[in-house]
């Protein structure tokens, strides 16, 4: 009885490993199925186009699936050369599998997939670099840039941020437009516009040159004037933007002296820049002939001529006087203190709504520079017709009508017109 059960048990160990060989040997091996999806990306004209940029889904024999980076799997289809312009693109992804066995799998798994490619419409600073206040006269470089992100517009309205190879420095400026190359402007020279100036990056992908613009503050130079070679030194002077647009008879000097900018520099050229110079503070302005007590006391004796003042600088430094080379100067201009008619309004009729405006009459100024005091006739000067305003546009049918001249320096002086009537 024990005999028969030995047998009976070592025949059903020997089925039972057939029938597991059997089993094993109908098991198909993990291979790729099918590629069901290729996933890439949007592209700029002007970019390399790069296999890992994709994704590729495939489908296993076991009823997986797997995203797998297209490095190695995508490349671009036949015919196709990256990219000559904007447009749509074909690739291919193919991976091939080890062992097909005889389990209907293809030696290769293909699949086709489309891109796109965009030139670009705009760039904009979405976010400035870590350092935006400089000091002025520096150069700028593209390591200034350190934590910029710049945006690209393509498409309709879709944007990606620009890799940092993508875009560069281009240009420094005031905020009024005025180029400095690649220097922060001088900070006298950016006073009006609360010393900032702009910085400019351009695109270098996208079919065509974008640029954007971000802000920055300037700040003065720290040079001290005592860390300057001693000598010989050489000094400029120059008007800064606030100098008034017309000096007048009478008014002081100081509006000018606090209105120059006088710098001084150990470079002899003749092309010495704000960089390798110093403002200095401690300079003197001399007048020439035509200021007394410190007010201009000529003026042209024409409204729209003006007298010529020269004025040089002199600064002091380490033991040695500076002088400008060549004399500045200013152009002072009269004025008129009151005006009175001296030929009157003529008219054709005594209609009364009769037009007078433009009407010529003559009016006098009395200047207030006299460049003859000692003679008892005051100095004048006739106003032109297109200066003169009437009161009224048309005849009021009064006896005298009210013109008026504004003066720069005296505001608005009327005159009394009496009116005749021609015969």
């Amino acid at each position: 009885m024990k005999s028969t059960k030995k047998i009976f048990v070592v025949a059903l160990a020997a089925l039972m490993l057939v029938a597991f060989t059997a089993c094993q040997a109908n098991t198909i091996p993990t291979q790729v199925r099918a590629i069901t999806g290729i996933t890439g990306p949007d592209y700029l004209v002007g970019q390399t186009f790069d296999a890992k940029d994709f994704t590729v889904t495939v489908q296993y024999t076991d009823g997986t699936s797997e995203e797998l980076n297209g490095s190695g799997i995508v490349a671009l289809a036949d015919g196709e050369t990256f990219p000559a312009s904007a447009g749509t693109y074909d690739v291919v992804a193919s991976i091939g599998n080890a062992s097909t066995g005889n389990y209907n799998l293809t030696a290769t798994a293909k699949a086709t997939g489309t891109f796109y490619v965009y030139n670009v419409t705009s760039i904009e600073v979405t976010t400035a670099p870590t350092t935006v206040t400089f000091e002025e006269g520096k150069t700028l470089t593209d390591a200034d840039l350190a934590g910029i992100v710049v945006t690209a517009t393509y498409g309709k309205s879709k944007t990606v941020e620009l890799d940092a190879s993508e875009y560069a420095l281009s240009s420094v400026s005031t905020l009024n437009g005025t180029s400095t190359g690649l220097k922060v402007p001088g900070y006298a020279e950016t006073k009006d516009d609360g010393y900032k100036a702009l910085v400019c990056v351009e695109s270098s992908v996208g079919g065509t040159a974008e640029s954007a613009t971000y802000e920055i503050a300037v700040t003065e130079g720290t040079k001290n004037v005592y860390e300057m070679e001693s000598a010989p030194v050489v000094m400029r002077v120059t008007a800064l933007d606030s100098m008034p647009d017309a000096i007048y008879y009478g008014q002081s000097t100081t509006e000018v002296t606090n209105n120059i900018e006088v710098r001084i520099s150990d470079n002899l050229s003749t092309t010495w820049s704000d960089a390798d110079s110093v403002v200095v503070t401690n300079y003197t302005v001399q007048w020439g002939a035509g200021v007394t007590n410190n007010r201009f006391e000529v003026a042209g004796t024409a409204l729209e001529t003006p007298e010529t003042v020269n004025y040089v600088v002199v600064v002091d430094y380490d033991g040695t006087r500076l002088v400008s080379t060549t004399p500045e100067e200013v152009s002072v201009y009269n004025y008129v203190t009151s005006v009175v008619v001296t030929e009157g309004l003529k008219l054709s009729n005594a209609v009364k709504g009769e037009a007078i405006q433009g009407s010529s009459i003559t009016l006098t100024g009395t200047l207030a520079y006299d460049s003859n005091p000692d003679d008892s006739t005051a100095a004048t000067v006739t106003i032109p017709n297109s200066d003169i305003y009437f009161t009224n546009y048309f005849y009021s049918g009064a006896e005298t009508e009210t013109v008026t001249y504004v003066d720069p320096v005296s505001g608005p002086l009327s005159a009394s017109v009496p009116v005749e009537f021609k015969a």
